[in-house]
């Protein structure tokens, strides 16, 4: 289950804020993965994020579960990462008796990797666990939307789109191109109205923000306060869409006996 061979640690989007951090990392976890597999409690051996994952793998494979999802989230907690960071994590807290922190992190890995095989098959087993049940099987139309995330549905639309435009512009300066782009610019436009479609549908799955329910304490209750009455206790793993965030609240939906509000710190919030 655990997978060593992908080495992209950065966000995406990090950029310098990225490099900093993973400076800052380094020295405050300096020594940690080697006093961790080595024992040496009192040598500080500097680490890379590298260094940091490479011991947290260790750790794993010791079946050291929650020490090894504890250097992966300290990894992550500072800025660090990919599909492979999730993916181990989500393994790791498997293991550890977590699945609800598992579900999380595999969710995560999804987003990073929609059509990665291996995070999908993990995530259904972590699904299992949690409900005590496979989960049923998505339509196939459901299964083709999610293939892609959201913004490449959307970077794809508009790549038509400019494409099309482009082909008009060029139509314009050029009339004798006319008819050598007729064809091509019939093909842009039918692929943009397709490509439109398919953002729309694949928006309309998933309207609204989504959590997953991380801790064993968390309770669904009437009203944004803790003294309000109790709907149902969650369960640790449940997957829920955020309807209404209003200070450390979020009032959500997907819970058996229907919407109520839960406290944001019980629950990962997902990327949309």
């Amino acid at each position: 289950m655990n997978r060593s061979s992908r080495s992209v640690f950065r966000h995406p989007q990090a950029g310098a804020r990225g490099r900093f951090l993973l400076v800052l990392l380094a020295v405050w976890l300096g020594g940690w993965a080697g006093r961790a597999v080595a024992g040496e409690p009192n040598t500080p051996t500097p680490a890379t994020p590298e260094a940091v994952f490479g011991a947290a793998k260790t750790l794993y494979e010791q079946g050291r579960y929650a020490e090894a999802a504890g250097l992966f989230e300290a990894l992550w907690t500072n800025g660090v990462a990919s599909v492979a960071l999730h993916y181990n994590l989500g393994n790791a807290w498997l293991k550890a008796g977590e699945p609800g922190r598992a579900v999380y992190h595999y969710r995560l890995a999804r987003w990073l990797a929609p059509r990665d095989p291996d995070v999908q098959a993990n995530l259904e087993i972590a699904r299992t666990m949690v409900r005590g049940e496979p989960p049923p099987a998505p339509a196939w139309w459901r299964r083709f939307l999610e293939r892609w995330r959201l913004d490449e549905w959307t970077l794809a639309a508009t790549a038509a789109f400019w494409l099309w435009v482009g082909l008009g512009v060029a139509v314009l300066l050029r009339p004798a191109w006319r008819e050598r782009c007729r064809r091509p610019r019939q093909v842009c436009l039918g692929l943009f109205l397709a490509l439109a479609v398919g953002t729309l549908a694949a928006w309309s799955l998933h309207p609204r923000p989504e959590a997953v329910v991380l801790s064993r304490d968390a309770v669904l209750l009437h009203g944004p306060r803790d003294e309000a009455p109790e709907v149902q206790p969650l369960q640790p793993g449940q997957e829920l869409v955020v309807l209404e965030r209003r200070g450390g609240w979020a009032r959500v939906a997907g819970a058996e006996r229907g919407v109520g509000w839960v406290r944001t710190n019980h629950l990962g919030l997902l990327p949309r």
